[in-house]
């Protein structure tokens, strides 16, 4: 379709009729597909990238990748209206008191980042599983990371919350939005005030390494997560 012409001048009798039955061979195609994005301002080769996706998801035999494009999936979709912004990260809550490690409390920051699809319960038959708390969030790519908010705190100062990513990579130091380098952003450092200081927003250490994920401290917030989550964990013990 001539994207010039206005489309009130197109009529029903120019419009045709796909047959969206789902038949036996779209079927298949749609059940097995799994559309992705790669974020990167640098020119990748296309030979490297799939051996890199084959060795990280350790898949052999039976796998096609082609390139659809530059740009949420639906087999009725189109390439260009996939939604890729939004990603699921481990984030990990640091400085957090004793006081303040509960279910609800997890839920509550994690949701300052983004859309809480999962937590690890910090406290399991009674013992502490680790100096910091856990959250699986939903972020939006599209907006600078959130490195720590303020918690006020009865009869004394307030505290500050740092936020580190698990597996966090390839962001800018600049304007802390993930899928180019600082070196090709065109926006100035982000400098937050802290006192009589001015601190860095981003940097390195915004990345962690991923932690081992505890089964028994797994909460849902979405139960449909979970299926997602059990595919990927199939994938990695492959």
């Amino acid at each position: 379709m001539d994207m010039d012409v206005d489309e009130e001048q197109w009529t029903e009798q120019n419009a045709i009729d796909l047959d969206w039955s789902n038949g036996d061979q779209t079927q298949v195609i749609s059940n097995r597909a799994l559309v992705g994005k790669l974020f990167s301002d640098k020119n990748l080769n296309r030979n490297v990238v799939i051996g890199v996706i084959k060795k990280v998801w350790n898949l052999h035999e039976g796998l096609g990748i082609v390139e659809l494009g530059d740009y949420r999936w639906s087999p009725l979709s189109t390439i260009q209206e996939i939604d890729f912004s939004r990603c699921p990260v481990w984030i990990q809550l640091h400085n957090l008191p004793l006081e303040g490690f509960s279910r609800n409390n997890v839920e509550r920051m994690g949701s300052v980042v983004g859309e809480v699809v999962m937590i690890e319960n910090p406290v399991v038959n009674g013992r502490l599983l680790r100096t910091f708390a856990r959250a699986r969030v939903v972020i939006d790519m599209k907006k600078p990371l959130t490195t720590g908010f303020w918690v006020p705190r009865p009869r004394l100062p307030r505290i500050w919350i740092e936020i580190r990513y698990e597996k966090l990579q390839h962001y800018c130091y600049n304007c802390g939005v993930i899928g180019h380098e600082s070196w090709s952003c065109v926006k100035e450092k982000v400098i937050l005030e802290n006192g009589s200081e001015e601190v860095v927003s981003y940097g390195p250490w915004l990345c962690v390494m991923p932690v081992r994920t505890l089964d028994e401290a797994i909460i849902y917030s979405r139960e449909e997560w979970r299926k997602e989550e059990d595919w990927c964990r199939r994938v990695e013990k492959k």
